[in-house]
Parts: C-alpha cells; sequence; structure tokens
C-alpha cells in the first residue's frame, strides 16, 4: 500500500477491535513507523486493517525481499524491522531473511497469516507449518491460537527481538484470529520467567580482565556485532587508547572502532588483512567482545593465537567456549561490563606494542592494483566508493568478491554504516537491505555494492526503489562469473570452472532503465572515477553497471581450516614469517602448497613474557572439543518450562538438530500445572554436554536448567512390557514375574502385559530376564529424575517462586488498563489479583 491510500480508522465496536486491527493498532502504539511486506489471501484483514494507518507500509515485490528489506532498516536504524507475509508460500519465502537476519543477531518481527485454526493441519490451501519450519531459525516465534493472546504475543515478540542477544521472532496469526473480536488493551511491559536479557557480570570477573589487560604487552580486542546493538563504541576507543590495545573488528562490526586509527587491525581472518592475523598470532591476550569467534577467522582452532590467553565478553553464555577453549569467561550485557571495566582499569600504555602494530601494517599493506589498460580493477572501483563517500554514507554489499574486498578497502568511522551479511553469506541481500537502509536514515547517503550473480537474485526490488523514489545508489561489479566460487575453483579444483561463469548476462544499465531509474554502463578503467562522483551527487536512485576484470582475485587468502599464518597468493611473500624454510610455492596444476614448519613468533623489541605473567606457553591451543578424546559420560539435566504449545519440539530440536546424542526424554507436569518438566539423558564428552547445557538454557521458554548428577537425584522410569508364551510355558513366566516383582496389568492366554517402574538398572534386569520368552512388544519412558536436597529439590522451590509470577503475568495481560506510560509493578501489592488468576486464564496447555 502506497502512502497516499487513505482510508476510515478502524470501528472501535463497544471497545472491541478485530485482532487484524489490534496488530495494526499495537504496531501504531509502540512506534513502528515502517513496515515491508507483500500481501494475500491470509492476511486481507490485516492488510485492511493497515488501509489509512499512519503506519507505511512499502509493497517490496517478493517476500524475501521484504525481510531483507526489514533486516536492512534494523541494521541501520538499530530499531525492529518489521515484515508481513501471508501464509503457505508467501512465509515459506521469509525463510532466508529470518536465516539471515538470526545467523547475524538481528532484530525484526516478522508476522505471518495462516488458515483458520480449524483448518490448521488438514493440508489447507496455502497452508504451510511456518511455525515449525522456523524454529531453528528465529530466536523465539508463537502460532497464535486464542484470540486473547494475540496482543500479549506481539508484546513479547517485539521485547524478545530487540532485547539481550537480539535476533528474529515471527509471530503466525491465522485469519480467524485476524477477524475475532477481541478488547484492544496495551500490555504491559513484558516479565518472561527465566529470561534474563541484560545479565551483569561479577566484580571478580571484571576484575580478572582488568588485571590481564594491564599485565599483557601485545592485548588485541576482537570485536563483533554485539558491540553494534549495545552501542560501545566509545568505551572501546577509551579502553583501546588508553592501554594501546590493537584491535581486529570482524565483519558485523566494521565502524566501530576507525579504520583509519593507529591501532586498528581492520578484519582478520579468511580474507582479512595479513597484519590483522600476524598481530593476532603474535598477541598474548585476545579479548573477544561480543562476538562469535567464527570459524572463517578462527580457522584452525588449535593453533589460533598460539602465544596468547582468550578472553571472551558476551551476553550469550551458550557463544562462550563453543568454539575454543576460553581462559576468562564473562557472561554479561557488553555495556555493563565494558562500564564496569572502564571503573576499574587504570589506562597502561604499551608503546612498544603500538610500535609493533604500526611495523606489522607498514609491512604488510593491502595490495590495490590499479586500473589500467583496458579492464576496470574491482579493487579500484571500491577504492573510488570509500574515497568519495569519505565514510558518511551507509555502504551495503551483497555477498561474494566485491564483499571482502569493501570489508578491506571501504574506510568507516562509524558503526552501523557497513551493512552485509556475515554468518549465512546470503546472496541476493544487498539491494532488498541497501533500500530498507536508506528508507531508515534518509540524510544520508546510501550506496550500494553488489555482484552480478546476487545482484539478480532479487533484481524485482527495483520496482520497489524507483516506486517509492528511495535515493539508493547501485554499483554492480560485474565479472560476468560468481567470483568468489570461481576463485576457489581456480585454486582447489585445477580451474574447472563448473557452473560459475555465466554465458550470458544482461545489461544491467537498460534493465536499471526500464524501472524508470537513471543508470550508465561503465568499461573504460578512465571513466570510473568521475562515474562513482556523478553517481553519489545525483538526486534521487541511479545505477552503475561497471564491468570489471574477471580474473582478479580476493587476497590474502586463508584456506578453510588453516591457520592463521598459512597465507597464499601471488605477491604476498613467504607463507608464514621469514625464518620459514620454504614461502608459497605453486605446483604445476596450479595448486597451492602450504607452509607446515612450527611458527615460534618474537616480536622484536618484545621479549615474550612468562608463563606466570598471565601469557601460556608457546603451544597449541586447544580447542573447546578437540584434542585428547576423553571417553564418553552420561549427565542428566532436568528442564522446568513454561507449559507452551512446542516447548517440547523447541528443547528436543535444539539437541537433535546439533548432533547431540540423546539417550532419554521424557516430559510431564509438575505440581504447578504452568510448569513442564523435561528430563535429558544426553551422552558425550564433557564439553559437549556442557554445550548442551547452555544452549538449552538460553530458550525462551526455559525457566530452570538442573545438571543433576547420579548421586544427588532421586531416577526412576516406567516400562509396559507384553510378552508371549505358551501354555506350557504359563506356570514358568508366571513365577518369573512375581520373582521380578512386576505388575500384571493385563492377562490373555497366550500372552501377558507387565508394568515395571524403578530405576534404569532394575528396569533392564526385568527385561534381561524376559528375554528367554518372546517380548511382543515393550514401551519405556524415559528417565525422570529430581534432585534432593535436605530442604527439598532446588527446582521444586524454583517451580514454586515461579508460579506465581506466571499467574501474576497472565492476570496482568486480561486485566491491564489500556496505558503503556509504566511498567507493571512488581511484586503485585493486591494478592486478591493473584488469587482471582487460580479461576481465571492460565497458561496455554500443552506440548
Amino acid at each position: 500500500m502506497s502512502t497516499t491510500d487513505k482510508g476510515p480508522p478502524p470501528d472501535t465496536r463497544k471497545g472491541k477491535v478485530t485482532g487484524a486491527e489490534a496488530i495494526a493498532r499495537f504496531l501504531q502504539d509502540t512506534g513502528v513507523e515502517l513496515i515491508f511486506g507483500y500481501p494475500g489471501g491470509a492476511v486481507i484483514p490485516l492488510y485492511d486493517a493497515l488501509y489509512g494507518s499512519p503506519v507505511r507500509h512499502v509493497l517490496c515485490r517478493h517476500e524475501q525481499g521484504a525481510a531483507h528489506a526489514a533486516d536492512g532498516y534494523a541494521r541501520a536504524s538499530g530499531r525492529t524491522g518489521v515484515v508481513i507475509a501471508t501464509s503457505g508460500p508467501g512465509a515459506t519465502n521469509l525463510v532466508t531473511g529470518l536465516a539471515n537476519a538470526h545467523m547475524d543477531s538481528v532484530p525484526m518481527v516478522a508476522i505471518t497469516g495462516q488458515v483458520s485454526t480449524t483448518s490448521i493441519g488438514t493440508d489447507s490451501f496455502q497452508e504451510a507449518d511456518i511455525y515449525g519450519i522456523t524454529i531453528p531459525i528465529t530466536k523465539y516465534n508463537y502460532l497464535v491460537k486464542d484470540p486473547a493472546d494475540l496482543l500479549g504475543d506481539l508484546a513479547e515478540a517485539f521485547h524478545l527481538a530487540s532485547s539481550g542477544r537480539p535476533g528474529p521472532v515471527l509471530v503466525d496469526v491465522p485469519k480467524d484470529i485476524q477477524t475475532a473480536e477481541i478488547p484492544y488493551l496495551l500490555p504491559p511491559n513484558p516479565a518472561i520467567p527465566g529470561y534474563d536479557p541484560r545479565p551483569r557480570a561479577s566484580a571478580a570477573e571484571v576484575d580478572a580482565l582488568a588485571e590481564a589487560i594491564a599485565r599483557s604487552l601485545r592485548p588485541v580486542f576482537y570485536v563483533g556485532g554485539g558491540a553494534v546493538s549495545t552501542g560501545v563504541s566509545e568505551e572501546i576507543r577509551k579502553l583501546a587508547v588508553g592501554s594501546d590495545v590493537a584491535v581486529a573488528t570482524s565483519l558485523l562490526a566494521k565502524g566501530v572502532f576507525p579504520d583509519d586509527h593507529g591501532l586498528s587491525l581492520g578484519l582478520p581472518g579468511m580474507h582479512g588483512a595479513k597484519y590483522a592475523n600476524l598481530a593476532i598470532n603474535e598477541s598474548d591476550l585476545i579479548i573477544g567482545l561480543g562476538v562469535r569467534f567464527d570459524d572463517r577467522v578462527v580457522g584452525d582452532v588449535r593453533r589460533f593465537a598460539p602465544l596468547a590467553r582468550i578472553a571472551h565478553v558476551d551476553v550469550d553464555p551458550a557463544e562462550i567456549g563453543k568454539r575454543l577453549s576460553v581462559d576468562l569467561p564473562v557472561t554479561g550485557d557488553l555495556k555493563l561490563v565494558l562500564d564496569m571495566l572502564i571503573e576499574r582499569h587504570s589506562p597502561s600504555p604499551k608503546p612498544e606494542w603500538r610500535t609493533r602494530v604500526a611495523e606489522l601494517k607498514r609491512g604488510h599493506p593491502l595490495a590495490v592494483p590499479e586500473s589500467g589498460g583496458s579492464r576496470v580493477k574491482p579493487q579500484a572501483l571500491i577504492r573510488a566508493v570509500s574515497d568519495l563517500t569519505a565514510g558518511k554514507a551507509v555502504i551495503v554489499t551483497d555477498v561474494g568478491q566485491h564483499q571482502m574486498w569493501a570489508a578491506q578497502l571501504i574506510e568507516s568511522s562509524e558503526p552501523r554504516r557497513f551493512l552485509s551479511s556475515g554468518g549465512l553469506g546470503t546472496m541476493g541481500f544487498g539491494l532488498p537491505a541497501a533500500m530498507g537502509a536508506a528508507m531508515s536514515c534518509p540524510g544520508v547517503p546510501t550506496v550500494l555494492i553488489a555482484g552480478d550473480g546476487g545482484f539478480q537474485m532479487n533484481i524485482q526490488e527495483l520496482a520497489t526503489v524507483r516506486e517509492n523514489s528511495v535515493p539508493l545508489k547501485m554499483i554492480v561489479s560485474n565479472n560476468g562469473c560468481l567470483g568468489m566460487v570461481r576463485q576457489w575453483q581456480q585454486f582447489f579444483f585445477d580451474k574447472r570452472y563448473s557452473s560459475t561463469v555465466f554465458g550470458f548476462n544482461p545489461d544491467f544499465a537498460r534493465i536499471a532503465g526500464a524501472y524508470g531509474i537513471p543508470a550508465e554502463r561503465v568499461e573504460d578503467p578512465a571513466r570510473v572515477l568521475d562515474a562513482v562522483r556523478e553517481l553519489i551527487a545525483s538526486d534521487g536512485p541511479g545505477l552503475l553497471d561497471v564491468i570489471v576484470d574477471p580474473e582478479e582475485n580476493v587476497l590474502p587468502m586463508i584456506p578453510a581450516g588453516k591457520g592463521q599464518t598459512d597465507f597464499f597468493g601471488e605477491g604476498w611473500g613467504p607463507a608464514r614469517s621469514t625464518d620459514c624454510p620454504r614461502g608459497m610455492r605453486a605446483c604445476p596444476h596450479g595448486r597451492l602448497t602450504f607452509c607446515s614448519s612450527p611458527l615460534k613468533p618474537e616480536p622484536p623489541g618484545i621479549p615474550i613474557k612468562p608463563a606466570e605473567a598471565l601469557s601460556v606457553n608457546d603451544r597449541e591451543r586447544p580447542a573447546a572439543f578437540a584434542g585428547q578424546r576423553k571417553p564418553a559420560m552420561k549427565k542428566i539435566i532436568s528442564i522446568l518450562v513454561r507449559n507452551r504449545p512446542g516447548v517440547l519440539s523447541h528443547v528436543a530440536g535444539l539437541v537433535t538438530r546439533r548432533g547431540y546424542n540423546v539417550e532419554s526424554i521424557a516430559a510431564g507436569p509438575t505440581e504447578n500445572r504452568e510448569i513442564t518438566r523435561i528430563t535429558l539423558v544426553v551422552k558425550g564428552e564433557e564439553q559437549v554436554l556442557d554445550q548442551v547445557t547452555k544452549q538449552i538454557r538460553k530458550l525462551i521458554d526455559v525457566i530452570k536448567v538442573d545438571p543433576i548428577p547420579h548421586e544427588t537425584a532421586m531416577t526412576g522410569e516406567l516400562a509396559l512390557i507384553t510378552v508371549s508364551f505358551t501354555p506350557e510355558r504359563k506356570s514358568e513366566i508366571m513365577s518369573l514375574i512375581g520373582l521380578l516383582g512386576l505388575a500384571i496389568k493385563h492377562i490373555e492366554k497366550d500372552s501377558a502385559t507387565v508394568m515395571i517402574a524403578g530405576s534404569a538398572q532394575s528396569i533392564d534386569t526385568a527385561i534381561n530376564g524376559l528375554f528367554p520368552f518372546h517380548i511382543k512388544a515393550m514401551a519405556r519412558t524415559g528417565l525422570v529424575a529430581l534432585p534432593l536436597s535436605e530442604n527439598g529439590s532446588p527446582a521444586w522451590r524454583a517451580a514454586r517462586r515461579l508460579s506465581d509470577r506466571i499467574a501474576y503475568r497472565q492476570t496482568v495481560r486480561t486485566t491491564a488498563p489500556v496505558s503503556s506510560d509504566a511498567p507493571a509493578a512488581w511484586p503485585p501489592q493486591d494478592p486478591s489479583r493473584l488469587s482471582s488468576a487460580a479461576s481465571g486464564k492460565t497458561l496455554r496447555q500443552g506440548l
């Protein structure tokens, strides 16, 4: 719907509105100004409610484009992006966009239509289980089955999307929920049991971190996207400058620390600057700040930063120790941790380290070949964009070679000014995301840099750009191939370019012209600088289709899984340091070989600190799950969860999709009917089992996680066993059943069904005793467990404390005034409000 569409305000019909009207009013009342979407049959009521709404809706040309546009809007503005799609194919078209936002922790809410509740599960027209589909790729999701839950679910969705570690949340709204009439009561600030979006690190953890920085000689901050979402650029700059801490930034954190600063290392890892990787390799302290330590940066985890202790600060405890063994773990909100660190840390200048960083940067600069002859060099094109925007524009990239060149060569000095798909690496992200970013900050120039492959994946959004007069400047780095895949084929597959070179490419300038967008095709290297300058200075949208040299490769490069100093590529010198016995060599077939000599770096002028002074010895750093394999062990995990639909799927799905060995899973009610206990028995190595616990603990519906040692728990399970027998052996089996202590539940002339409850060992004994007879059928419930203590189970006490909190929250949801000026008081002062909840609305039952 365009902004010119007008219509009557919603009819409130004696204080009630339809569910669709409630959604529209909720979006308006919570300050949402812009949403992206595509209509369809299951969301017609919602689109009817949006007709005339002050909330601006942008009609995209594909749901995936709408999802990426909401993503780009959120990244550039820091606000929650909103996207709407219909049921079935409309909802499934959001999947890539949701997965992309989930990997990069982008706050986004997707509202999807669904067939009516009475038709769910019947394979109705345009029905798809988008709730089940998106469990692994969202922070949380909802299927609204009761109109009374709609506003509360929306409030929780926006709260979850933007708090803690941000992420996408999906709310699936059946059509009959959209047409049902409900009172419009704006919910209070959500209070979700067990969910702590801003955990505070302990003073001891922060003190240890401050001491480590003070005693370190070669510290490095490795900064990730969490620094962007928490807005801690100034804090990082203050700490880095005060103690000469070098700063490396992930792809998502570009701009958090100025690229032109002397302590800036820029992007490390596979395509990071050589000096960045060398500095990390020589460091004696790596401090991860809101970062994932992803595989493209760490490479061979056993050889990552071999001289360094690793500290990791993150709001998500499951990230700490997930890939690397961490020496100083700090779980907490990054803003709160850095504020505490600044209070406790005294500046400790390290001039020798600052000098060494400068030497590395001078000795191993990023090479930018000049355009010459008849071909435009893609690096020169991107350098021109950097020079002409001077850090004042929002730069958005698609995915591929151009993305890595942009990460290397675009100079950024502010966060949220360089946007790119990081974890998922989604081709097609660039154009719609740039469109959303440009709409989020209309006063700031926005430039898209895309490859010809990715640009065509969502090229239809040119219509959205033109219709909304988005002043987006688009540059297509056109090399006629899938450049990054072609590069890998050149290096690792004997130049067998299978399906990576386009046999045909359109004229993108003429296509843009068909959409009414001014465009130019550039092939002359001498024309590039002026063409980019004219594009940036122009009003409204514009496009440059720049034909670049297809044989250029992104260098430096460290192959996947190699160590930080396993560089190769023409013109980059030795694979390691000058004491390496052999440098990079190319074999006759074009394959590259790598240096494998041990590295023992000792930067000039900076002695290696002894182990007792916080540095580790010169040895391989162990991976979190690498090294000497230990015998598998069992762990019993007792989990208290809110009794909500789908919670068992969330828990079981998280465990199984990560490949954990689940021996048993059991679920059942507790003494509080609003809380369910799930018992997992997991087998594996100790580090893996610890990661299981961390991952489960971060699920939204999880209230409490208790890893239970066997010796401090009461455990048991139930089994039903049907055995068959001949008449001659009936007396024999009856005697055996009595001897084993089994209860006969059903008997026929040739079979008996018995029941046994007890420990897993006692059930195993019973099964072994019955094996001489024919066991026709058997069912075991799986192990259940309760921790034991002198004053009752800690899990029982936790459930007891939380039961009143849940009941109060449900009462507030149905009785709260319309005002949202202040959060609901806690704890409640009126006990009658709690007692009324017992006979009123409770949490939805079932798993």
